[in-house]
């Protein structure tokens, strides 16, 4: 092997080491940290971060990368190298202090708005967010110019590689065309279909009995990963110990069954890259898109269809009784409304898209400085207004400050998870097309013949190929809406 290469490949063995305790410092802070351990865990996570960003800007990084034998590399080193290059670019070109700096005010932000967002107290997180933001464009502004290119551009590559805005504004416009025509019409065709009520309080150490069936029965390895409580949904950890959080509704199980359900479709995306390169950049999942494909496949494509539904009713049968209101029929019923209403996480699928549209909207006008910071909960208002016919005014809670991304400088992250619903229906119909025994396995209970095309046509490549090519690979075309709408007619008109 070329002695550059071996060197870069320990060092970035040594860079994953570093970011997997950078990892699990975070998902303790998310989940069991005592408050009091803020200030001094934000200044740990601050000296991690600026650990790596020397490690990557060291001179014989700099210096192997540039005398590296390309000629003597294999497919899968040489597109390793790719993801190294650009690594140490994207390190070398921010200084230092403001990777420190936006560590800790991304933290503090994030901390604070456990606290102000049930309190709906936009006065006082206002100037916590305006900080973070102003540390993010001037990373932006770093990159764009290196890069030439947009700053939010800038942005969106940090999430997902090799999309932009001429990327992204055509799909989104074509789903701004069909979404508003199309839920009305499914919102009077439900009118007829009343579900009854969940009469009955779910017991939170039953929907953490639930959360550890479903897990099971979707293909989550608990001899590599767990399932915590959480105040936002989220997956993180490292491949081979994968940490997942839900929030639990003690008078609706549904909302942290299908949370469980999505997280669990990150994780097996996770627990799924390739373990002969795990410590490398190649062997990384290939941006959110593809991440949010993942979980939004296996939520919303599998387990909210009426195949797996059967499955549901029968274990919450089991963990709470029988009752006629946790029947299949009646499941179908909640699961499957259409509903435009406050909560993105909690939307149903064909509101979604137009949740994320309006974040990457507002997103877009912020960093192109057209809009302020202050002015973003009446702009809030008036797209929930114009889109979903919700009214937002001076509720901050369950408007503009219902998203961990922002408090913690994650501006580019909101469009993967409409790209990801997308792609999850391209995936998804390309998966039953290949094996139609997918869809009566699932309907047993049995993902298997599922996951199995998954880890075959996505996860084992890590970052081996760009998106699209993997998106073609995959699917036998380039990533569009067709799918996606396609499959909402076929559910709900």
């Amino acid at each position: 092997m070329d002695k550059n290469y071996q060197y870069l490949h320990d060092k970035f063995k040594y860079i994953n080491d570093l970011n997997h305790a950078l990892e699990m410092l975070c998902w303790d802070e998310d989940v069991m940290m005592p408050t009091g351990g803020a200030k001094a865990r934000n200044s740990a996570l601050a000296s991690l971060t600026t650990t790596i960003h020397q490690q990557l800007n060291s001179p014989e990084v700099a210096s192997c990368l540039q005398d590296i034998d390309e000629s003597a590399l294999d497919q899968w080193q040489l597109a390793n190298i790719k993801h190294m290059r650009k690594a140490v670019v994207n390190a070398t070109i921010l200084p230092e202090r403001l990777v420190a700096d936006l560590a800790v005010t991304t933290k503090e932000s994030t901390q604070a708005w456990r606290t102000l967002r049930g309190q709906n107290n936009w006065h006082d997180f206002m100037p916590l967010l305006s900080k973070t933001v102003a540390l993010v464009k001037q990373k932006a502004k770093i990159k764009a110019e290196y890069y030439g290119v947009d700053a939010y551009d800038a942005l969106l590559d940090e999430f997902s590689p090799g999309v932009n805005r001429q990327y992204i504004d055509p799909i989104f416009n074509e789903l701004k065309h069909f979404l508003p025509q199309a839920i009305p019409m499914i919102v009077d065709k439900q009118r007829s279909k009343v579900s009854l009520p969940f009469n009955q309080s779910f017991a939170i150490d039953k929907q953490y009995a639930l959360s550890q069936d479903l897990m099971r029965v979707i293909g989550f390895d608990f001899n590599h990963g767990r399932i915590d409580t959480s105040q936002h949904p989220f997956c993180g950890g490292v491949p081979s110990d994968v940490r997942i959080t839900t929030r639990y509704n003690e008078h609706d199980f549904l909302s942290s069954a299908l949370a469980v359900c999505h997280e669990t479709g990150h994780a097996l995306y996770e627990m799924g890259l390739p373990q002969k390169y795990i410590t490398q950049p190649v062997a990384k999942a290939l941006g959110m898109a593809v991440h949010e494909s993942q979980s939004l496949l296996v939520e919303m494509q599998a387990c909210s269809g009426p195949e797996f539904i059967g499955i549901l009713s029968q274990y919450a049968q089991r963990h709470f009784g029988q009752n006629d209101s946790l029947s299949k029929g009646n499941l179908m019923k909640h699961l499957l409304k259409v509903r435009p209403d406050f909560i993105r996480v909690d939307a149903d699928e064909v509101t979604y898209p137009l949740h994320v549209i309006l974040r990457y909207e507002i997103e877009k006008a912020l960093f192109a400085d057209e809009i302020t910071v202050a002015d973003l909960p009446a702009i809030w208002q008036e797209k929930m207004s114009d889109y979903l016919g919700v009214d937002t005014t001076n509720n901050y809670k369950d408007g503009v400050m219902q998203d961990v991304h922002w408090s913690s400088g994650d501006f580019g992250y909101f469009p993967s998870y409409a790209l990801g619903a997308l792609l999850a229906a391209q995936l998804f119909a390309a998966a039953k097309h290949s094996n139609p025994e997918i869809m009566p396995s699932i309907a047993q209970g049995n993902f298997k013949p599922l996951m199995s095309w998954l880890n075959h046509n996505i996860h084992q490549y890590g970052s081996l190929y760009t998106f699209d090519e993997l998106i073609t690979k995959a699917s036998g075309k380039s990533l569009d809406a067709s799918a996606y709408i396609a499959h909402v007619k076929a559910r709900y008109m």
